[in-house]
């Protein structure tokens, strides 16, 4: 939903948009410095300050524009009032 809402322009995104968030470290591939003699390539290595999402729903989280933010390190929510919120249920289901 919001990749196609950004590319027909149509922002702000729209209710029901969830982004997500994997940043990696970089690491060097060890080959490329065997074969130029310095660091040159890289891949991504483990994963940095874990995954993050946003969700947007004007009414539900109008305090904050309309998003709820929410970040998982190792599986488990970072912040358990910030995650605890977001639409991981069914639709019609709410957290308690």
């Amino acid at each position: 939903m919001a990749i196609k809402a950004y590319r027909e322009g149509k922002l702000p995104f729209p209710d029901g948009t969830i982004i997500a968030r994997l940043a990696c470290s970089y690491v060097p591939l060890e080959e490329m410095e065997n074969a130029f003699g310095c660091l040159q390539s890289f891949v991504a290595g483990p994963p940095k300050n874990g995954v993050q999402f946003m969700v947007k729903d004007s009414r539900k989280y109008a305090s904050t524009g309309g998003w709820e933010f929410a970040q998982f390190n190792d599986g488990k929510p970072a912040d358990e009032a910030g995650a605890q919120h977001l639409l991981f249920l069914p639709r019609g289901r709410q957290s308690s």
